[in-house]
């Protein structure tokens, strides 16, 4: 898991959408001045991604976070996702607060948005802005995320189960990581071609495990191309089987 995730505002931007970014800066705030909490959250999606009437702007940081706080004070769910993400990373507040991000997590976790869900998962697994880790309440959180198709938060559970060692359920392990792998994310795609070549929590499956380790390694992640290495050497030699491989991941779409 890439804990950066909730640190790094350059990885966090990606995460964050408005659907709203397809009208003009005038519209928008037009819309706003009327209380729109829609409106305000897309000003400051503008102002966060630098575009339109927002690039000309000297402090475009404090822009988003004052119409985040706006709408997110009207419970809107995703403003509430991104100024816990504002909070988490510094970006555009005063001073970085993970509690405070927490607590912007919370609100939006309680409406039911996964991706506070999972956000908050990882508050609760590293002990990130909370009194303490609580690896209950971090699971809890990324079931919520994973049951409406977070592909990290399934990832996560998929990890939890393998940290558990000879206590985990190496069914749910192989489960979360195949369901996330399907999505396209080379963590679980990693985790699903460990359980496919040794058979945890699934039936052995040579073929489809090196096809997954085939497409973690494309990601270019140094470790994953390392252990694409290992898993030939040690599981699949036979030309024909990498071949297969080979093919199945080059076929391969993300759901």
């Amino acid at each position: 898991m890439n804990w950066t995730r909730l640190l790094t505002p350059l990885l966090l931007i990606s995460g964050l959408t408005g659907t709203g970014i397809g009208q003009s800066a005038a519209d928008l705030a037009a819309a706003a001045k009327k209380g729109d909490a829609k409106s305000h959250y897309d000003l400051g999606m503008l102002y966060l991604k630098h575009q339109g009437a927002a690039a000309d702007v000297k402090e475009p940081e404090k822009e988003a976070v004052k119409w985040f706080k706006s709408a997110a004070d009207k419970n809107h769910a995703e403003a509430q996702v991104a100024l816990g993400f504002c909070y988490a990373s510094g970006f555009g507040v005063p001073k970085a607060s993970l509690p405070e991000a927490v607590k912007w997590y919370k609100r939006a976790a309680d409406q039911g948005n996964p991706e506070a869900q999972f956000k908050l998962g990882m508050c609760y697994e590293k002990g990130l802005g909370v009194s303490k880790a609580n690896a209950a309440m971090a699971v809890e959180m990324y079931r919520k995320a994973a049951d409406q198709g977070i592909a990290e938060a399934r990832c996560a559970l998929g990890d939890h189960e393998a940290n558990r060692g000879a206590d985990g359920d190496y069914r749910e392990m192989a489960k979360w990581y195949l369901a996330a792998a399907k999505q396209g994310l080379p963590a679980a795609q990693y985790g699903a071609a460990r359980c496919l070549l040794r058979a945890q929590g699934v039936e052995k499956d040579l073929v489809e495990g090196l096809k997954w380790a085939i497409l973690a390694a494309a990601s270019g992640d140094q470790l994953y191309v390392e252990n694409l290495k290992l898993m030939r050497e040690s599981y699949v030699k036979d030309p024909k089987l990498i071949a297969e491989a080979e093919r199945r991941a080059a076929d391969f779409r993300p759901e």
